[in-house]
């Protein structure tokens, strides 16, 4: 459109007396552009625009040649054939180059939102995937937990009813634990402690039969002692009474004895009173 404008004020404008703009289709900026690895690299990137820079090239080379027309016509001094040139020509290159510009232009938005879409829905299928992972992570560190837990709260429960049956006084329970780590190390412990356990028990039991055994036999040689002693009590008693009874008669037999003495004395004296 500036270049347009620059050939327009050309051709009406006094005070324009030189055209200044580049007549040579290579040499002004779409120009340098249009002929540039540049443009070969955007047609690489946005193919569709192939065929519409093909339909483009001649009308651009056609409406630079009007700007060399118009300015031969003005320096001829024929201002109506420059405008004739101008209106019927350059005007109307200018609106198909536009228009061919418009098709490239809306060729490369259409690939730029369709990348754009295309990003949007990568973006938005990482988040899925991102949020679909992290739940998987999450669900199989939650599995992972609840069977490291499970692992440890299942022996330990089995140490706990152990425990429990232990201290009811059931010493013949088992424990069903065969690990190697520390839980494992604490079974074996217990199942020590409960064998060390029977073990003392038992020997109290031996212990206690065997002081009621000689608690029984003390009883009987008491029993028997104060047997004994209520026989010799018994025989004392029995021996004191016959002794008495012996003494009785001995007494008797003296006293009998001493009467008789004593009449013998009696009648001797009698006897020797009489004489």
């Amino acid at each position: 459109v500036a270049w347009a404008n620059s050939v327009s004020n050309f051709i009406f404008s006094d005070k324009v007396t030189k055209l200044t703009v580049a007549v040579d289709g290579r040499e002004c900026g779409f120009g340098k552009w249009f002929y540039s690895n540049k443009k070969t690299e955007f047609v690489q990137r946005v193919p569709k625009v192939r065929s519409i820079f093909v339909t483009i090239e001649p009308l651009h080379t056609k409406l630079h040649e009007t700007a060399v027309r118009i300015n031969n016509a003005m320096q001829k001094q024929d201002q109506a054939a420059a405008m004739a040139i101008y209106n019927e020509e350059t005007l109307p290159l200018l609106g198909s180059v536009q228009k061919e510009l418009k098709s490239a232009i809306e060729a490369t938005n259409a690939i730029v939102d369709n990348q754009h879409k295309l990003l949007e829905s990568l973006i938005h299928s990482v988040r899925i995937l991102s949020i679909v992972s992290a739940v998987g992570v999450f669900i199989l560190s939650l599995g992972m937990a609840l069977l490291i837990g499970a692992s440890i709260t299942r022996p330990l429960r089995s140490l706990v009813d152990f425990s429990g049956k232990v201290a009811a006084g059931n010493l013949d329970s088992k424990l069903d634990l065969n690990q190697a780590d520390e839980v494992g190390q604490l079974g074996d412990a217990m199942r020590r402690m409960v064998e060390s356990l029977k073990n003392s028990l038992q020997q109290a039991d031996e212990k206690s039969k065997e002081a009621a055994l000689q608690t029984e036999q003390a009883k009987l040689a008491t029993a028997e002692a104060e047997k004994a002693k209520l026989q010799a009590e018994r025989a004392k008693r029995d021996g004191m009474l016959a002794a008495a009874s012996e003494a009785e008669e001995v007494v008797g037999v003296m006293a009998a004895s001493s009467e008789e003495l004593s009449r013998q004395v009696e009648h001797a004296e009698n006897d020797a009173m009489a004489q």
